[in-house]
């Protein structure tokens, strides 16, 4: 996991809201790899978008897994 350098007036808002003292690195980390929810699903949760969500997690260096075609 990376430190997002430069984080935007919503990354913040987000760490606020939703990252109960987490940073936002940290709480993608939780969400992502821990709690092991999708990206579809922490963009409903924290109401970004997907492509948003991807981004980030991009940005904080954490390994998207592969799309699982239902």
């Amino acid at each position: 996991m990376k430190i997002i350098k430069n984080k935007t007036n919503t990354m913040k808002r987000i760490e606020q809201i939703y990252g109960d003292g987490d940073i936002l690195e940290e709480l993608l980390r939780k969400l992502y790899v821990e709690q092991e929810l999708t990206i579809e699903e922490i963009a409903n949760k924290l109401c970004l978008s997907t492509g948003t969500v991807y981004k980030w997690l991009n940005l904080a260096d954490i390994t998207t897994r592969k799309m699982k075609w239902e």
